[in-house]
């Protein structure tokens, strides 16, 4: 029987690009391109300073690139009228679905130990429900340990601006290991917000996930190397950025 996961996501092989290893660079964090002689992006720089606690545990998908596939996709499948983007969602829970089966234990890993708790970043936009959850309780790993634990505030955000008082949690999360999870990165605000509000409710540590992490090949020359690099690899869900040997 053909697994759902590579059914759906072999088409897509050719829209996802690989996600360079921290290293000279590359931001140690998310992965993007920091300015020279700096090991962090100026936006992780930027939104982690805005709180308190932060996670330096970010695990991307894909790079993205504005107005190409992936991301046209990642904006249709929350974005499309109620009812029309079935296919869209089926994909991205695909996508979602085949790395974590693949790369559970390098997320186990980063965080610690087993993961106890699955959660989603809560949209800003005021949608009562972020079409994320529908995707991520469409895994079989993740849909057990799936819980809302964060809700959206009052408090302002926005790109670039993070804050503590952003998201709030329904819950104490004391030693609980978290999988913090998100479709697409570009600033980091919302991510970093919400990892904040995790630890800070007492969670051990919180691994984000991505699907797709914003990269502009235009915005410094360590960003337009990352994007070089991408587009001459293969994208394969047997890599990620962190068990992945290809530099």
């Amino acid at each position: 029987m053909i697994d759902p996961t590579v059914e759906f996501t072999d088409p897509y092989l050719d829209v996802l690009r690989p996600v360079p290893p921290s290293r000279r660079g590359v931001c140690r964090v998310c992965h993007s391109g920091p300015s020279p002689g700096f090991a962090v992006c100026a936006s992780c720089d930027r939104v982690r300073r805005q709180v308190s606690r932060s996670t330096e545990l970010v695990l991307p998908i894909s790079l993205s690139v504005v107005g190409l596939q992936l991301h046209q996709l990642l904006w249709r499948y929350k974005n499309a009228p109620e009812g029309t983007s079935t296919t869209e969602r089926t994909t991205v829970a695909a996508m979602l679905a085949r790395f974590v089966n693949t790369h559970l234990p390098c997320i186990e890993g980063r965080a610690g130990g087993p993961v106890d708790l699955v959660t989603t970043v809560p949209s800003t936009s005021g949608r009562a429900e972020h079409p994320l959850v529908r995707v991520v309780d469409r895994s079989r790993l993740l849909s057990p340990l799936h819980r809302a634990v964060l809700t959206r505030t009052a408090a302002p955000a926005d790109h670039n601006l993070a804050g503590d008082d952003v998201f709030a949690s329904r819950s104490r999360l004391d030693g609980t290991r978290v999988l913090l999870i998100d479709d697409t990165l570009t600033s980091g605000a919302r991510l970093h917000s919400a990892a904040s509000t995790l630890l800070r409710s007492g969670a051990r540590s919180v691994v984000a996930l991505v699907i797709g992490r914003v990269v502009d090949p235009d915005w410094n020359d360590a960003c337009r190397a990352i994007w070089r690099w991408s587009r001459d690899r293969d994208f394969s869900f047997d890599r990620c950025c962190w068990c992945g040997t290809d530099g």
